[in-house]
């Protein structure tokens, strides 16, 4: 069955980036690079397992309307989640999106490998999202955006300098909230107390 098509790709729709990957894959780290490189000034906006209703089919027309009020009013919107059914999201929403989905991966924790070859999933490896001597801010921050480019319309600029700044603030407020409980969460950057340690990411 075809997923994607031709036809997907509508410069007047509105864009809508999905990134979705499954847990303790970076994920924390890759979204906000995503913000970064496309609208640094907004907080993450988590599904809060939206998509998995959405899956099950308990989703009525109300809150997918108030879901696209406060998550898709923007030209380019990005979405994170850890649902892993890309068919159901974009069966359910490329009617008035252009979607590109954005997926982290590690070990044996990966998408359906069926959805790797369609031009608009971006693959990124846990290893080349995690920060060492070798491995600065800045090479993670290029590793993505040159990996999103070739995929994304040009019409969606990467401002790869807004990403390095938002990745260096968010691991410096991670030091003040690092002792914190897993409950607590800074909704901006979506980073929870604890959050390392328990590599829930």
């Amino acid at each position: 069955m075809k997923l994607f098509t031709s036809s997907f790709f509508n410069s007047k729709k509105k864009i809508m980036i999905v990134q979705s990957s499954p847990i303790s894959t970076g994920s924390t780290v890759l979204v906000n690079i995503l913000n970064g490189l496309i609208c640094s000034k907004r907080p993450i906006y988590f599904d809060y397992g939206f998509f998995d209703f959405l899956e099950k089919k308990q989703i009525n027309l109300n809150n997918f309307k108030i879901f696209e009020k406060d998550f898709l009013l923007n030209d380019v919107n990005i979405v994170k989640t850890h649902n892993l059914n890309l068919e159901v999201i974009s069966k359910t929403f490329s009617k008035k999106y252009d979607i590109y989905f954005v997926c982290s991966e590690r070990d044996k924790s990966k998408i359906d490998a069926k959805y790797y070859s369609h031009k608009n999933v971006v693959i990124i490896n846990y290893d080349d999202l995690l920060e060492t001597d070798e491995n600065t801010v800045e090479n993670i921050v290029d590793h993505v955006k040159r990996k999103l480019y070739p995929v994304l319309p040009k019409t969606v600029e990467l401002n790869e300098q807004d990403a390095i700044t938002r990745i260096k603030n968010m691991n410096s407020l991670y030091e003040f909230i690092k002792e914190k409980p897993f409950t607590f969460v800074d909704k901006f950057y979506h980073l929870h107390g604890s959050h390392r340690s328990k590599n829930l990411s």
